[in-house]
Order: C-alpha cells, then sequence, then structure tokens
C-alpha cells in the first residue's frame, strides 16, 4: 500500500481546463444592490454573484452581465435581450413574466 501511494505521488498527471466551446453564454442582469457588488476595480462579488458562479459550475455557463437599473434591467429581461435577473424576489406578477426557479436563493419578508 505504502509503495502504491508512493508511485502514485512522484507521477506527474495533466490538468484540463474546461472546454469554453461547448459553455453557453448566459446574460445576467446586475444592478447594485445588497446581493450584488462591485468594487472599484470592477470585481464583482455578493451574495447572489456567488449563488450565480455555484450555478454555472453545475451547468457549465458562461455569464455575460448586462449592467444597469433594476427597472431598465426587467424591461429588458420581458424584451429577451437579458436571460436571467440576479436577485428577483418572486411575486405573483411576476411570476406571469418570469420563469422562477423550483428551488429559491433565499427568502425575503416584507412588512407593511
Amino acid at each position: 500500500m505504502l509503495c502504491l501511494m508512493l508511485i502514485t505521488a512522484l507521477l506527474p498527471f495533466s490538468v484540463f481546463a474546461k472546454n469554453d466551446k461547448n459553455s453557453k453564454v448566459v446574460r445576467v442582469g446586475w444592478f447594485d444592490s445588497t446581493y450584488n457588488i462591485m468594487d472599484a476595480s470592477g470585481r464583482r462579488s455578493g451574495y447572489c454573484y456567488e449563488y450565480e458562479r455555484k450555478i454555472a459550475a453545475y451547468t457549465d455557463w458562461e455569464y455575460e452581465y448586462v449592467d444597469g437599473s433594476w427597472v431598465k434591467l426587467l424591461q429588458m429581461l420581458e424584451n429577451n435581450e437579458t436571460d436571467m435577473p440576479g436577485g428577483a424576489t418572486f411575486t405573483e406578477e411576476r411570476a406571469d413574466k418570469i420563469l422562477f426557479p423550483s428551488y429559491a436563493m433565499g427568502t425575503q419578508s416584507y412588512c407593511r
């Protein structure tokens, strides 16, 4: 067993990057919010961004971010100019226009 472990540790191996030719490009709406953060260098971060990165790991999607206000991005989604709104809250009215996933990214509560 020890010999097998030593041989495996000493043998070189190859690492392959994913094949980007088969990736689907998904246009994601990006707006400044609590869940979407962009620093001064243009690096994106935040809960929504990390959630999207996790989805991409399973789907092999490549994201193309489209910046804009929430209102503009919602209109772009309705016009098929974007594919996915980042961090959209489920409402009955939006459910008629947006195909929400079966599993939610999170939950929100509103008080009146």
